[in-house]
């Protein structure tokens, strides 16, 4: 049968492999390797296979050149994206390149849209949100605003987490017939909910608007 000792051989093997691979990577896109090294660490710990490692790596040098972070930072807030949406490591860069293309597009840093997505992302997943959706807002709101993606993603995990109370849910159904729920039961996300509470307020005398804003925020 197999012994410790296979296991052990094993995970030496693989952490070979990985290493490796990511000389190879920096070695390819640049990077310094000590640097990608840790960030391996970070997404070995995370139980990513040897792809997963790779692929997360290279999404976080991506994100630490283009947000201007460092590589730890970068790291950790692009694995956090990760966990929050359930991104599969693979496709960690094409959705790197799609917040850079919000930035390029908005007046708000790849780096504000990560910090937002960190901050917020877990209770927006909750309630049927996309990442995509998130930073839509974010870059929107950094726009109007010139808030930081810190206190963008700080606010809307407040207005959130108050849309999420049964209180608020009651309160608007009631004054501005709007469900939580869509025809199918299904939670309506985050951004679908705003936009309807949004066209309900458009309607709404200032006295009914007031109030509504004071329930969710």
């Amino acid at each position: 049968g197999r012994g410790l000792g296979d296991g052990f051989k094993e995970r030496q093997t693989e952490a070979r492999g990985v290493t490796s691979d990511i000389l190879r990577m920096t070695a390819a896109i640049g990077g310094n390797s000590e640097e990608a090294l840790r960030s391996a660490a970070i997404f070995a710990r995370e139980g990513k296979d040897r792809k997963g490692i790779v692929d997360g790596v290279r999404a976080s040098l991506l994100a630490a050149r283009i947000a201007e972070l460092d590589v730890a930072e970068a790291t950790n807030l692009v694995s956090s994206a990760m966990s929050q949406f359930k991104i599969p490591a693979g496709d960690a860069v094409l959705t790197l390149d799609k917040l850079n293309t919000l930035s390029n597009n908005y007046r708000v840093t790849t780096g504000d849209l990560l910090q937002s997505i960190s901050r917020s992302g877990s209770i927006i997943a909750q309630q049927n949100g996309r990442l995509s959706e998130l930073a839509a807002v974010t870059a929107v709101t950094a726009q109007n605003t010139s808030r930081t993606g810190a206190e963008i993603g700080n606010a809307i995990k407040t207005i959130a987490s108050q849309i999420d109370r049964v209180e608020t849910k009651k309160y608007i159904f009631e004054n501005l017939g709007i469900a939580v729920h869509d025809v199918g039961g299904e939670s309506k996300s985050y951004t679908r909910f705003l936009l309807e509470m949004s066209l309900a307020l458009d309607q709404a005398t200032d006295a009914e608007r007031n109030l509504a804003t004071t329930q969710v925020a």
